[in-house]
């Protein structure tokens, strides 16, 4: 496994604790945006300890070939996280995961999220043996949804109750990619 990829307008890397910083300005300076779309967190997690940790567990799962996340800056400012997508809950023995991706809102619209995911993918299915990759999304959240659907994912259906966002029960639609 490389520690970073390439695209035409993007680095892709798998970071270490060593980067804890920049992950955590990323994720400090979008926090109220990404917690619109996700599980509830602990102030905690918005430490660079906290990060330092995640980060270190993170890079050994990915060489083991548990987990992936890679983060995503453009080449000329490559000191600045503008995403991450990760390859989470992988079963080997199916040979499928579930995606997850972020992006720095002040750079959607601009085909980033796309360009990396699509990179990222083609890594994961060759690194973790993939056949199938898993998406569920807020059906309020329709930029990601339209970048699942020209990414190829297919709707299935609707995981009622899935998570729990804000302290409500929240449905998400399914989505996958066979790949």
């Amino acid at each position: 496994m490389n520690l970073t990829y390439e695209t035409d307008r993007l680095l892709l890397r798998l970071l270490n604790e060593n980067n804890s910083a920049q992950v955590l300005s990323f994720l400090s300076r979008n926090r109220e945006y990404f917690d619109r779309y996700e599980l509830e967190k602990s102030e905690q997690y918005y430490t660079e300890a906290f990060q330092k940790n995640l980060l270190h567990e993170e890079f050994h799962q990915a060489l083991k070939g548990n987990r992936l996340r890679l983060y995503f800056f453009r080449k000329h400012v490559p000191q600045r996280i503008i995403g991450t997508v990760s390859f989470g809950n992988l079963r080997h023995s199916f040979h499928s995961c579930q995606i997850g991706y972020k992006l720095d809102p002040l750079f959607q619209h601009q085909g980033y999220a796309a360009e990396a995911i699509c990179t990222a993918i083609t890594i994961a299915a060759a690194e973790c043996s993939l056949h199938r990759i898993e998406a569920y999304v807020l059906p309020s959240n329709q930029p990601s949804i339209r970048l699942l659907h020209r990414l190829g994912f297919e709707l299935e259906g609707t995981a009622r109750d899935y998570a729990m966002i804000h302290g409500i029960w929240q449905d998400h639609l399914q989505y996958s990619l066979l790949v």
